[in-house]
């Protein structure tokens, strides 16, 4: 998810992260403000990223509304709701690979944090 590493990484460095779509809309293009100069390995993933964003424009004339995208009126539902997640695949959990393996704890435990994406590097 190249877009959504893009965002986080220029979220971080955002002037105004409470800021309104209307803060940062300049009656035709996007102008988000950042606290420091973007950093030459920033700029591809910069430059990607608004190019993304380059493709949706405001119209003025509406108010902002709620769409629920997982129905077609854009209504909530429960039901609506647990069907999308129904819908998800989720991979179970290697159980017998990591804990009954003859690793050491240690090991496992290693293998057990990058199943679920969480060593700190």
């Amino acid at each position: 998810m190249p877009s959504r590493d893009a965002f986080l990484d220029l979220y971080a460095i955002a002037s105004f992260k409470d800021a309104w779509v209307v803060d940062v809309w300049n009656g035709g293009s996007w102008g988000p403000r950042f606290i420091r100069q973007f950093n030459d390995w920033e700029l591809e993933k910069v430059d990607a990223f608004f190019g993304r964003l380059h493709n949706y424009s405001i119209i003025s004339s509406t108010f902002d509304a709620m769409v629920w995208l997982e129905t077609k009126n854009g209504e909530f539902s429960v039901q609506s709701f647990y069907s999308s997640l129904a819908s998800r695949r989720v991979e179970p959990f290697p159980h017998s690979i990591v804990w009954t393996s003859w690793a050491l704890v240690r090991a496992s435990f290693f293998a057990w944090k990058a199943t679920w994406s969480k060593i700190l590097t």
